[in-house]
């Protein structure tokens, strides 16, 4: 069980998607309608209302949270940066080469 908590977003009687924070400090935020910007900015502040990150422990998990975002995702991107998110890190996936 990687998850902390994970929750079900619904707003009067439309589920908007979900959402989790896993012990490796990281957030998954599933949106699929509604006002994108106004869901995520109260997806954020509920978790930081609530959740402390978990400690960190070098190499297995960060000090603060962290969201991995397609890089097609421009809308999620914007959405993040504007709540005061950094780019941490670039991942790439590796082609099996054999």
């Amino acid at each position: 069980m990687p998850y902390r908590v994970w929750y079900i977003v619904k707003y009067l009687d439309s589920f908007l998607g979900s959402f989790y924070l896993s012990k490796s400090n990281t957030i998954g935020i599933n949106i699929s309608t509604g006002d994108k910007m106004n869901v995520m900015t109260h997806i954020i502040a509920y978790i930081n209302s609530r959740y402390k990150p978990l400690p960190e422990i070098p190499s297995v998990r960060a000090s603060n949270y962290t969201i991995n975002i397609s890089p097609f995702d421009k809308e999620l991107i914007k959405i993040i940066e504007s709540l005061g998110g950094d780019k941490v890190q670039l991942t790439y996936s590796i082609p099996k080469l054999m």
